[in-house]
């Protein structure tokens, strides 16, 4: 689990049936705490496959399945209290009771509903005379079974609502991301500097490295990058244009962009252009005119994040 995370709590409801076929069991609805609010495959409660009344004719006393902890899933399983098999002449069988914070729950011996142990649901009572059975409990208990004389189909008693308790033995922190990680996560869908996110990568395949792309503020995923600096010329000067983009947002944390334009006439040593040596983006559009440089010369656009 991770701090600051919202988590949701569904609790299985029980089951139910109307056959007449003793044993027959019916499972339980799963309950499960996750952070999307849907079932998932990765239940972190699972309830087991529970009892389910069944329903008697005049020929037989029909008996529910039992309950099981079968297909549970946790780091510690209690399961329930059986409820009482009643016979034709002692009414309805008391529910079983839930399990406790610790201890398993208790079955029921009678048309009496079990007690629970600490924490957990009592059964419901055993109709003695014509009459659906009783409800059972909250958290857990099991329902009791009904009872009528002339044979009618009666209703066994609900099961009380189940509870999930979530116990947190410790919370692990997550370390927040750097600003080119989010960046990274962003566009990539990783934080990692690898693959395709990787600094080294350009995956786009405009010449840019992904660290280049960060650093001056256009998209890893598109090769829209060749005119960063745009340029026109005439006999006698070289006019550069280029839009000084400022650093915003969660990519860019505590960071300014910064640029510069430096000319050269061998590529190996680089001048800055006075005037030009160090310009804050601020979304604005940046026009430098210089004279042209003879024989040859060269200029480029630098930018860096401080």
């Amino acid at each position: 689990m991770t701090s600051g995370s919202t988590y949701f709590i569904n609790v299985g409801a029980g089951g139910t049936n109307s056959t007449s076929i003793n044993g027959t069991t019916v499972s339980g609805a799963d309950s499960w705490l996750n952070s999307i609010n849907s079932p998932s495959a990765t239940l972190i409660a699972k309830g087991g496959l529970g009892g389910a009344t069944a329903v008697g004719t005049t020929a037989q006393t029909a008996s529910g399945g039992a309950g099981t902890v079968s297909q549970s899933k946790g780091d510690v399983v209690f399961s329930g209290g059986s409820g009482f098999s009643a016979t034709s002449s002692s009414g309805g069988g008391g529910g079983g009771s839930s399990a406790g914070i610790a201890l398993t729950g208790v079955s029921a011996t009678s048309s009496v509903g079990a007690t629970a142990p600490n924490g957990g649901g009592n059964g419901g009572t055993g109709s003695s005379s014509t009459g659906n059975g009783t409800d059972g409990i909250a958290p857990g208990g099991g329902g009791s079974g009904a009872s009528d004389a002339s044979q009618n189909v009666r209703s066994g008693g609900t099961g009380g609502t189940g509870q999930v308790i979530v116990t947190i033995k410790q919370l692990i922190g997550v370390a927040a991301l750097t600003p080119i990680e989010n960046w990274r996560q962003q566009f990539f869908g990783s934080a990692t500097n690898s693959g395709n996110a990787a600094n080294s990568a350009d995956p786009d395949g405009d010449g840019l490295t992904n660290q280049q792309e960060y650093i001056f503020g256009t998209l890893p995923s598109a090769p829209t990058n060749s005119a960063l600096l745009g340029t026109s010329a005439s006999s006698t000067h070289l006019t550069l244009t280029f839009m000084a983009i400022q650093a915003s947002g969660s990519n860019y944390t505590s960071l300014t962009r910064h640029y510069a334009i430096e000319t050269t006439t061998d590529l190996t040593i680089w001048t800055p252009v006075t005037g030009y040596t160090d310009i804050t983006g601020n979304n604005q559009t940046i026009t430098a005119t210089l004279p042209l440089a003879r024989p040859k010369g060269f200029c480029r656009l630098k930018a860096w994040l401080q």
